[in-house]
Parts: structure tokens; sequence; C-alpha cells
């Protein structure tokens, strides 16, 4: 799961995009934006007349080859983008700027093999590539050895100040700090979106909130007189009272808690409850120190209550590593007493709905025993994901730079993430900002498209170039009941509602610091991960489920952190400790 510096203020509209599943397309080459000229090399001219007089002087086309994967909605083609007047916007757009650009597609499924291999080669490299399925370290080493370029050294040559403007504004500065390596270059542009996709009047986060806490069935507890839930006792006798009454009536010991904390390490939510952080190495949100669960003081009384649901089948074994269809299943037939993740109801809200009478409802954060601080935890903000890279191939870094300039601009934040003024949104002044307002805002992302109109972000966002949004791109201020009143049907409005209720909890919930938000490593950090880190996960996973299913003894416990340490954890708390306090020290700037 994904994973909430709450700052981002996003129209509706965006939140329809944002929401749509992304499919695979046909291996493609492409050539489209501006008329293509004859033109074989990187750049060429156009005569254009000056303010001066009627002298003419040439004015360089920038045109730019781009490489990613063609994953595009479902319902949506490629072949039929010239239908859409906010695709011939974005040309237009483009040709003012004298931009072309030429897209060569791979489809999703080969797309990793592709950009490994091509980069690790350096041979027909495009301009721009979109190298997300490159582990920082990798893109890291590409640009060291000089196969992406430094990005800041280009923006300070090119750029006509977009770029800079647009990551110090709307709550993105954090992209550029997260994106500096230790040398002090930058080698991608990153996918940045200011986290928490809407705020509303009230400070309340509509969406991008999916909690890790368990929901439990509340038309269950109801039947047999039993509260809600407030501490770990409460809710394990409330699960063993459900199977010993048979709740769902078809005479088999059979309710269970769906959870799977193979798949999730520490992730689970019930961690949290005993104070525990989500992986081997992680933020604590309590001391704000980055430390090892293996060391935290609940960590024994968690694999003890869990080995105790596992021995009397509340946690059904057979669910470690289930696929998503056995899971749902398990739901069909009634037997879910409990739900690892509350937004997992959303998830599974059709199946749930099959089920006669099944309510569930989120739980806060039980207490587990004194001294620990119970937390909720919710998915970390999704602030630096995907990268995009010019290569040494690019012989026009200037039209590059140019290329980005106009995707931090408004003009392409109206274009991709609104669509068309007069056709798709208005712009209206509310409350002291004009903010972009979309017509008609009953249609859904589908019907849009059948309408052939709505935003063109879809065709290239996050495939070719990175989808970067601030906080004033589109703008709309609402209270909770405009947002739910304006979404185009029950489900979507159920969806958000649930995210409201996990507001409730608000004193409890921290987002857990995101793996993606550490400074890049040094070299020697480099090394100590790649170390150790690998090795070190697969051992803590693989003793975490020993010690649930009992082929692990608590008992053992010394020798199980001794094998941790000579695996590197504590060389990781230091190099993780240090990227986090060079985060810190960065987004103090």
């Amino acid at each position: 799961m994904k994973k909430s510096n709450k700052k981002a203020v996003l129209l509706l509209s965006l939140v329809l995009i944002l929401s749509i599943a992304f499919s695979a397309c046909v291996n493609q080459k492409d050539s489209s934006s501006t008329p293509s000229t004859d033109t074989k090399d990187s750049t060429s001219t156009v005569g254009t007349g000056t303010s001066e007089g009627n002298a003419t002087q040439e004015e360089k086309i920038h045109h730019l080859r781009l490489m990613g994967p063609s994953r595009f909605a479902n319902f949506v083609k490629w072949d039929e983008r010239e239908q859409f007047p906010s695709w011939n916007l974005f040309i237009q757009q483009l040709k003012e700027r004298n931009i072309e650009l030429e897209y060569e597609w791979i489809v999703p499924e080969q797309y990793a093999t592709v950009i490994q291999t091509r980069m690790a080669s350096a041979l027909d490299l495009p301009d721009i590539a979109n190298i997300s399925p490159l582990d920082d370290m990798t893109a890291m080493n590409l640009g060291f050895t000089g196969t992406i370029i430094d990005i800041n050294s280009a923006i300070e040559k090119y750029s006509d100040g977009s770029i800079n403007k647009k990551f110090e504004e709307g709550g993105l500065n954090f992209s550029k700090q997260l994106t500096t390596a230790p040398d002090g270059k930058r080698y991608w542009f990153s996918t940045a979106i200011a986290s928490g996709s809407l705020i509303l009047e009230n400070g309340n986060v509509a969406l991008n909130l999916e909690v890790i806490n368990n929901a439990i069935r509340k038309d269950w507890l109801d039947k047999l007189g039993l509260p809600l839930p407030t501490t770990v006792d409460e809710w394990k006798n409330a699960l063993k009272a459900f199977r010993e009454n048979d709740m769902n009536g078809n005479g088999v010991k059979d309710e269970i808690l769906l959870f799977d904390p193979y798949s999730y390490s520490f992730f689970t939510g019930i961690a949290q409850w005993f104070g525990l952080v989500p992986d081997v190495v992680a933020v604590d949100p309590v001391s704000n120190k980055v430390v090892s669960p293996w060391y935290q003081d609940g960590v024994k009384d968690y694999f003890k209550l869990l080995n105790e649901l596992a021995r009397e089948g509340i946690f059904d074994v057979s669910l470690v590593g289930a696929t998503d269809e056995v899971c749902s299943q398990r739901i069909a037939e009634n037997k879910v007493a409990c739900l690892r993740s509350y937004a997992i109801a959303s998830w599974y809200e059709d199946l749930i709905e099959g089920v006669d009478d099944a309510e569930y409802v989120i739980l806060a954060p039980l207490k587990a025993r004194e001294g620990i601080t119970p937390l909720m935890l919710v998915d970390a903000p999704e602030l630096c994901f995907d990268k995009f890279a010019i290569t040494k191939a690019c012989k026009d870094v200037e039209g590059a730079i140019k290329l980005f300039d106009y995707i931090c601009s408004i003009d392409f934040s109206r274009v991709a993430y609104v669509g068309v003024e007069g056709i798709d949104y208005q712009l209206v002044e509310k409350k002291g900002e004009i903010v972009a307002d979309v017509i008609d805002k009953s249609l859904t992302s589908q019907e849009r498209y059948e309408k052939r109109i709505g935003p063109m972000g879809i065709f290239l966002n996050n495939t070719m170039f990175p989808r970067i949004i601030g906080m004033k791109a589109t703008a709309e201020l609402q209270t909770e009941q405009e947002f739910l009143e304006s979404l185009p049907n029950d489900k979507s409005r159920r969806g958000a509602k649930r995210r409201f209720d996990i507001m409730e909890y608000r004193p409890y919930v921290t987002s857990p610091f995101s793996s993606s938000m550490y400074a890049l490593p040094s070299e020697d950090e480099l090394e100590v991960i790649n170390k150790y880190y690998n090795a070190l996960k697969t051992y803590s996973e693989e003793l975490t489920m020993g010690l649930i299913l009992g082929n692990e003894s608590i008992n053992d416990w010394d020798k199980h952190i001794k094998k941790l340490q000579e695996l590197g954890l504590d060389e990781m708390i230091k190099v993780y400790s240090a990227r986090y306090q060079r985060y810190v020290d960065a987004v103090k700037k």
C-alpha cells in the first residue's frame, strides 16, 4: 500500500483522473505534436517575424524523443487522442513553445527489462526516458557514469524560471531536496504531488488517507451485545466470541481475522497497537528517531498475541501469502470477522454489500499495555515517485528543459488536469482565489472521455513525463458536505466518507515516514545498504512468520537478535539515521 503533510488542494476532476486504472497498450512509436518537419536533426529552424520592422530571425525547433511505458486507461485509445479538444490545446501550447515530441511506447510488461538493458548498454537512448523501474541507487550510478545528466546545471543554464518556481510553491519543495544526490547534483525529475489530494475548509483531508488499522464486524458485536473494543484483550475476546457463537450460522468455527503479516512485515496496524515501527528499520513517530521494531518494548507481546490467534485458528494461516481471489472468497462466504485494513472495506465493497447485514467499522488504536503509545498509521503520502531523466544522447538539452518548464506551468496544469476552458471548466473567484471550476461535475472520468472532453494528462503523465502538481494549480476549497455532494455516485461518496471517518481518530493518526523520503545515500552509505539490506529484510520477514506460527521460539530471543545484528541491523540503523537527519535538515531550508 501506498502511503500526510496535508498541504495539497486539488480539484475534483483531478481526483477523478488520479483514480483511473492504467492498462497496457501495444508497443509503438509515434511522432505527434506540431506538424512534422523533414529534418532528421534534433533541432530545426523556422523564420519568425521580429518586433522590429519586418526582419526575420531563425528560431529553433526543439525536437525531442521520449520513451516510456504505454499505460493508458482501459477506455482511452491513444489513436483517438486528436479527437479531444484538450489534446489539441496541448499540441498548440507545445507549438507556441517550438517543441515537437516523438514518442516511443513500450508495453508495461516489457518496460523494466527494456529500460534496464538500454541504460546498462547506453545504446539507443532517447532524449528523455522514464527510468522509474530503476531504484535510486542504480539511477544515481547512471548519473555518476554520465549516462544521465545533472538537471541542476541544465536548469540553471536554460530554464525560464518555471521549474524552480513550481518546486518552491504548493508544498513541492520536498521533491528537489529528496532527489538531490550527496554530490549536490540531481539526475532526474520525479513525479511530485503535494500530499493529501484535497484539503477541506475544516482542515480534514478527503482523499489519500488509507488507514492501516483493523475494521471489525459491528453487526456481530451488536448481536452479542458487545461494545466496540478499546483494548487488545477486548478485541481478542470479541474474535473468540464470534467463533464460539457461530456468527455466520454455518455450524463451523470459521470466523477469522483477514490478515497476512508476511506480506506486510510490521506494517500491520496490530503492530502499531504495540508501538512498533512499520519496517525493519524505520522512523518512530513518537521519538522521531530511526529505530528497529526488534529493539522496541512491545515486540515480544506482539508476537505472543499473534501466535495465540494462530493456535486458536482466529488468524487463518492458510491466508499467508494468499491471492486476492482467496481473500475475496472468504469475505463472500461471510467468514471474515475483522479486516486488516479499513481501506479494504472500500476495495471489497461490492462483496461486502452482498453479505446480509455485514457492517465493518474502524477500530481506534487499541491499548496493548501500559507505557506504550498505540498509533494508527495511514499510508505515507506519495511524495516522490517515478523518475524522468535527460540522457547523454540528448543533443538539445535546452529543448528538454524548455519542455519541463512547460510541464511546470499553469498552462500545462490546467490542460492536463482540468481540460479546456469553456468546455471542461470555467475560471471563477472563490474565497479570494481564481480557481478552475468544472462545468459538469456529474460526469465520471469514463463518461468525460466517451464525450471526447476532459483532461489529456492520462495520455502522458507518468508515461512520458512526470505528473507535477502544486497546491495552486487548480484549487477548490470545499466543505465536507459540498465535496461529498459533488461526487458522481453513491459508491464514490461512500469511499470518501470512509476517509472522513478516519479523521475522528485524528489524535492517533500518524503518517509513517515513507522510504522514498530519506535523503539519497552517499557512496559509503550505499555500500552498507547493498551489503546488508536484502538479507536483513528477508530474515526479518522469515523470523516474523516463524514466531507467529510457532516455528521459532520467543525463548530464543537473544539468538534471534544476534542473527539480526550479524546481518547488519545496527549498521542499517546508523545509515538510515544519517539519511533521515539530512532530510530533516533539508526541509528546514
